[in-house]
């Protein structure tokens, strides 16, 4: 559950150190690493950032494996950035309109494929409010809730907005969505917002449907991964590499600096923080920590405690009551697993330090072919790196 954090004034070191003896050592204690990860290290793509946040190492970032220019597929990971400025954007648009997180959100429709928000069933219970979305992308990673802020801020607005803090990124499309082209992305969707004022509805903020192209875009390689991708349409396999060249990407150093720029604000240069009410960073930090059993709003009690935790926990399983207090974003498709955490003392909340890791699971190279192997490979490894880094503090 969620506690209030204990901040530590920590300077944020921007370029990631060579790999380290001490990460190595600490990868060679994981069985799973040293018998098949370590012998085949180019088809797991593995890549791990460790960076202390106490002690005489505090703020040092250690890698293995970074490669900062290779392509990989970051899945729901983009939703932290995402959720992150559609609660800054209430503090630039929202002061003088009584716009807040808690404003009801409407978002109408537009031609096909896309589709109104009264046209579309989310999570159940989950109350059509920014504050709503951003819990669901924490507690349980929808891609409903993702796809709504997406269409309030558009794809210009959040490459712009992380490129300006010096963060490679390039967030072009809704997930989860079939029936979308590339160019359909650009399109929104008209998006208003109601008073929440009592015995009042009218709107505070509206924007008609828009088109928005982002301009902002990186250099990458190996974005051509594979020898065959499955066609849904099809329903038969195509024998050529899967084009991720149109597909979101946001890489594991800029993930790592958006985790710790969001959960540990005072220990990042004051450029690369986001400006929101301390209210709606509760909310954030809230869901970015808080296990599915204990969310009554909304009601996600279906979901084991360990569902949208990589690092310690494997996806699965209850919670330890005397285990760390993690706040994390992953992400999961196309045989890529990914997740960045920062892991806090569970007694006083204090951060020790940030752990941030992406693995390459996709043995026989078909893409979307939902042949993986992520329980046999990526979740246990990316539970035991957990552990033996907790272990470590």
């Amino acid at each position: 559950m969620y506690r209030p954090l204990a901040l530590l004034t920590l300077p944020l070191y921007l370029h990631a150190q060579p790999d380290a003896p001490l990460l190595d050592s600490l990868l060679l204690e994981i069985p799973i690493f040293r018998e098949r990860i370590a012998a085949s290290p180019d088809s797991f793509e593995l890549q791990v950032l460790y960076r202390p946040l106490t002690g005489p190492d505090s703020g040092r970032t250690l890698t293995w494996g970074l490669a900062p220019e290779r392509y990989f597929y970051p899945a729901s990971t983009v939703k932290l950035p995402v959720a992150a400025l559609a609660l800054e954007r209430l503090i630039s648009e929202g002061l003088i309109l009584g716009l807040t997180s808690d404003s009801p959100m409407e978002v109408g429709g537009g031609p096909a494929p896309h589709t109104s928000s009264s046209e579309r069933v989310g999570m159940p219970g989950t109350p059509s409010t920014v504050a709503g979305h951003v819990r669901d992308i924490g507690i349980v990673s929808s891609n409903e809730a993702y796809n709504r802020l997406f269409e309030w801020l558009g794809p210009k607005y959040i490459n712009r907005e992380l490129h300006r803090r010096g963060w490679r990124t390039r967030i072009i499309h809704r997930l989860g969505e079939p029936g979308f082209e590339p160019a359909d992305h650009m399109f929104l969707n008209p998006v208003a917002f109601r008073s929440t004022a009592p015995g009042r509805s009218d709107t505070v903020l509206s924007r008609g449907a828009a088109y928005s192209e982002s301009p902002y875009d990186v250099v990458l390689t190996q974005q051509q991964k594979g020898i065959g991708r499955f066609d849904d349409d099809l329903g038969a396999t195509i024998p050529e590499p899967f084009d991720f060249s149109q597909k979101n990407f946001l890489g594991l150093v800029d993930l790592a600096d958006v985790i710790q720029a969001v959960v540990a604000p005072e220990t990042v240069d004051s450029t690369r923080r986001f400006r929101m009410s301390n209210p709606d960073r509760d909310l954030l930090l809230a869901a970015l920590s808080t296990r599915p059993r204990d969310s009554d709003n909304p009601l996600h009690h279906d979901r084991p405690d360990g569902y949208v935790n990589f690092l310690y926990y494997g996806g699965e399983g209850d919670w330890e009551p005397d285990g760390p207090l993690i706040y994390n974003k992953v992400g999961d498709a196309y045989g890529t697993l990914t997740d960045a955490a920062v892991f806090c003392d569970p007694a006083t909340g204090r951060p020790r330090f940030l752990l941030a890791a992406t693995i390459h699971v996709n043995a026989n190279g078909i893409y979307n072919d939902g042949v993986y192997e992520y329980e046999e490979v990526g979740l246990p490894f990316l539970r035991a790196l957990g552990r033996v880094v907790w272990a470590h503090h």
